[in-house]
């Protein structure tokens, strides 16, 4: 979307959005799982995202990577996952994608939190809101990156494996 809430198309005629479903179709439909060897074991995201459509395509294109994929559809539920994965009762992930305008909590908010407690797990921020200020808040707190909707999914895959690979 544009600033003044207008979709912007490519030559084709498609959406961003649009786009991004077909490629996490083509993808779903074509890849084979990768499995980890002895002594390996299968990178886990945590993916917060409120918008169910768009936390949908960003799950199904890191599992087709190989990534294993929990989610939070909000801040809050981002907050209770940190805290119950503090606390044993979840599994630890090798990193976060996070939206940072979420209703209730922000997810800039959160990952305040968590790296008061010297949290250090790479952490890549999307948002549609992405002006100057948001961008440094997001390295001021250690993400990796901070990523701009509409985004093509190959880069939020790209930037993922990058950090993480999806077998460790």
């Amino acid at each position: 979307m544009s600033a003044h809430g207008i979709e912007q198309l490519d030559e084709r005629g498609m959406s961003a959005h649009e786009r991004n479903r077909r490629k996490a179709e083509e993808r779903r439909r074509s890849s084979s799982p990768v499995a980890p060897t002895a002594g390996q074991y299968t990178a886990r995201v945590l993916l917060v995202e409120d918008d169910d459509q768009m936390r949908f395509l960003m799950r199904d294109v890191l599992v087709a990577g190989g990534y294993e994929v929990y989610e939070a559809a909000d801040g809050a539920r981002f907050a209770e996952y940190m805290e119950q994965t503090q606390e044993g009762r979840r599994p630890v992930p090798d990193l976060i994608i996070s939206d940072i305008r979420m209703p209730g909590q922000s997810g800039l908010a959160v990952v305040d939190e968590i790296r008061r407690t010297d949290w250090a797990t790479p952490i890549i921020f999307v948002t549609a809101f992405g002006d100057r200020t948001t961008h440094e808040e997001g390295a001021r707190l250690g993400a990796v990156a901070v990523l701009n909707k509409p985004f093509e999914l190959d880069e939020l895959l790209d930037l993922a494996t990058s950090w993480v690979p999806p077998i460790l």
